[in-house]
């Protein structure tokens, strides 16, 4: 069940951009699971996919309630 990861936004690392998992599909050809997700609060934003591989292997962190990246508790 992909509810747990859908409702959820998660933060690309290298840019700092949120995004929202728009869906999750299984690719015919090979049976690859597949991540399609666009920007976060953008309904106007292509909706790009990955491989599940390549979107859990650290280039996107879930964000949770009350997250506040480091550098940005050290502004307060």
């Amino acid at each position: 069940d992909g509810t747990y990861l859908t409702s959820a936004n998660w933060e690309h690392v290298g840019s700092g951009e949120t995004y929202c998992i728009m869906g999750i599909t299984t690719r015919e050809s090979d049976g690859m699971t597949l991540i399609h997700y666009r920007k976060a609060m953008d309904s106007t934003a292509p909706i790009w996919t990955r491989t599940a591989t390549e979107f859990f292997d650290g280039r996107f962190v879930r964000l949770f309630p009350g997250y506040r990246r480091p550098e940005a508790q050290a502004d307060v």
